[in-house]
């Protein structure tokens, strides 16, 4: 996986655990008891009934089952998921150029997963597959980190249209390749796809980008680093001579 993608997802997140506990610890009504769920501290519920110290067997006010907290039951994992959008939303400011650099990265990381998709499925090198599959599993998390932080600026989530991704034409003509020319040819179109991302970030600098976003779009020029494409071309021609 390159360099510069392992930057750019590291950036958002560190902002979005940020934002989560900023909104954790706004929250009214729910404590976190102790690791075993012996003891809960004393917490007014949303009816107003105070709930005191209890120990394994005992509850105050209503009976509690497993899920249970004063004033109702806990929101489930799930739930809580589908809510983080809503909670996060407002949270932070974003600039034009924050917003069109995310939606970028959006769309950068869905086509990504088209080409690694096509890569995971065409190649016969087991090194260039299990780099596919590392990057598709990346580039879905990145397009999961990027839409909260979107959300979290209270903005689309989707990015529509987009400029300067790798043509479709050059992706598509993978699939009419095999052997050593796909393998060469794919590396080629990886090579833009990187190169793709790099310019976009110098844009966003030159448009304003803020806070973390400016970092994000720094990370991704500093680390910009197609070395690892030029090492397999070269082994490779060299393993055909």
């Amino acid at each position: 996986m390159s360099r510069q993608f392992l930057a750019r997802l590291f950036a958002p997140m560190a902002l979005l655990l940020a934002l989560a506990l900023t909104a954790c610890s706004g929250d009214d009504g729910e404590q976190e008891g102790d690791a075993d769920g012996n003891e809960v501290d004393s917490v007014a519920s949303e009816t107003g009934e105070e709930q005191t110290d209890v120990g394994d067997d005992e509850v105050s006010g209503d009976e509690a089952s497993g899920d249970e907290v004063s004033g109702g039951e806990a929101s489930g994992d799930g739930e809580a998921s589908d809510n983080r959008m809503d909670e996060l939303e407002g949270a932070v400011e974003l600039s034009e150029a924050d917003v069109e650099f995310l939606h970028f990265l959006l769309a950068y990381d869905a086509q990504l997963v088209e080409i690694m998709e096509i890569v995971r499925d065409r190649s016969d090198r087991d090194e260039l597959v299990e780099f596919a599959e590392e990057e598709i599993d990346f580039a879905e998390q990145g397009q999961q980190l990027t839409r909260f932080t979107l959300a979290a600026g209270g903005v689309e989530t989707e990015p529509g249209e987009v400029d300067g991704l790798v043509d479709a034409a050059k992706i598509a003509e993978l699939e009419t390749l095999s052997g050593l020319e796909f393998d060469l040819a794919a590396l080629d179109v990886l090579r833009a796809h990187a190169d793709a991302e790099r310019d976009a970030a110098e844009r966003a600098l030159e448009n304003g980008a803020t806070g973390e976003i400016a970092g994000m779009a720094e990370d991704s020029i500093e680390f910009h680093d197609t070395s690892l494409y030029d090492l397999w071309e070269d082994m490779w021609t060299e393993e055909s001579n």
